[in-house]
């Protein structure tokens, strides 16, 4: 008894030291999560922003208008009436050449005035004088330019030019030139295209498509019957005609314009 007693005893003391000596339990460890390495020396690529800020705004009072014209043997002979060309969507024509003409990253927008703006620079048989330019700056930003803030305006405004004896022709139209047996009929597209300062609006460039005679501002219409009354003027044949002038004009003028 006295033997199982001195165990007992030895037992009880040496137990609390085990129970203080062992080691607590481990805790669970957090999984790491490793980043990417990048190359020693290369810093993160930068985000590309999702739009470009940079735009061309375009007005194009060429397409208001457009003109029937004939001009007789005797000024008895001669007529002219100006029809609505809405129908013709020739300022979306604008738009579109312009858009062919700017680089990749520049927006194009197409800038909403007020129909008839730009009627006080209409001159029958004249084109644009340097000290205009002045005055048209400041009829840009007061028809809503101010408002859109683009880097540059292109304004395509049609122009009035001699083009027989004392009879011209201006902007958008058709003219028919002699007698009702023997007469040439033709479209014509008269221009000027100025680009302009996006902030001061100043004229930075200027282009006229004023060279009647030998082209690209009229193409003949062959075998073509002069209509009675303007409504018949409205012709598959003719807006074809009209907008394939124009392409080839804007297409011509808008490189030296638009050219850096």
């Amino acid at each position: 008894m006295l033997r199982v007693a001195v165990m007992l005893l030895a037992f009880a003391l040496v137990l609390p030291a085990w129970a203080q000596s062992a080691p607590p339990p481990a805790a669970s460890a957090k999984p790491v999560i490793k980043k990417p390495a990048s190359a020693r020396g290369t810093a993160a690529a930068p985000v590309a922003p999702a739009t470009n800020s940079r735009c061309v705004g375009v007005l194009a009072p060429v397409a208001e208008h457009f003109g029937m014209k004939k001009i007789g043997i005797t000024v008895f002979g001669n007529d002219y009436k100006e029809l609505p060309a809405d129908g013709f969507k020739l300022d979306d024509l604008v738009v579109e050449r312009v858009r062919a003409g700017v680089g990749l990253g520049i927006g194009v927008r197409k800038i909403a005035y007020p129909k008839g703006a730009f009627d006080s620079f209409r001159q029958s048989g004249l084109l644009f004088r340097d000290s205009d330019n002045e005055k048209l700056a400041s009829l840009l930003h007061g028809v809503g330019g101010g408002q859109a803030g683009c880097d540059r305006y292109v304004l395509v405004l049609g122009v009035g030019a001699q083009y027989t004896g004392n009879q011209g022709i201006f902007g958008v139209g058709i003219v028919n030139v002699g007698s009702p047996l023997l007469s040439t009929t033709y479209v014509h597209a008269v221009m000027q295209i100025t680009l302009h300062d996006g902030h001061t609006f100043a004229v930075l460039k200027k282009e006229t498509s004023a060279n009647i005679i030998n082209g690209p501002a009229q193409e003949r219409l062959r075998d073509f019957a002069w209509p009675d009354s303007p409504e018949a003027l409205d012709l598959p044949r003719v807006r074809t005609a009209v907008r394939a002038l124009m392409t080839e004009t804007l297409d011509k003028h808008r490189r030296e314009v638009l050219a850096p």
